[in-house]
């Protein structure tokens, strides 16, 4: 028959994996706030000035007395005052990855072949066998 055995040695090995994970989370939020502003706009508008120039007498050939009208219209600027959005800026919100380096320690296992029996085993026999002869 076989006289042989074995005996498996084994040993633990680090094996390291990584996974993601939320690390949490940013917002970006605009609310709206009101600010009163006041400006002031120069407007204009027309005023009615009367001059009255002396004429001759031998100035005007056809002249006829009744009543008569002219009409002036007046004008004024008025203002008109309307608010419209307007984009001013655009805000980006990026991630970037950052490599950073981070120890991992453990401790491992490891078997190990006990042959100090063995050893002795063997002797113990050698010795035997040795006294027997004598």
């Amino acid at each position: 028959g076989d006289r042989a055995a074995s005996l498996t040695l084994s040993e633990e090995q680090l094996a390291i994996g990584k996974r993601q994970v939320e690390s949490g989370a940013a917002y970006l939020r605009k609310t709206v706030e009101t600010e009163h502003v006041r400006q002031t706009v120069p407007v204009q508008h027309e005023e009615l000035r009367v001059e009255r120039h002396p004429l001759s007498a031998d100035a005007a050939t056809d002249v006829q007395i009744g009543a008569d009208e002219i009409r002036i219209p007046l004008v004024r600027e008025e203002l008109v005052v309307e608010k419209r959005a307007v984009p001013v800026e655009e805000v980006v919100l990026r991630k970037d990855v950052v490599t950073e380096e981070r120890v991992v320690e453990a401790d491992l296992r490891r078997e190990r072949l006990d042959d100090s029996q063995l050893n002795a085993t063997s002797r113990d026999r050698d010795d035997d066998s040795s006294t027997r002869r004598r």
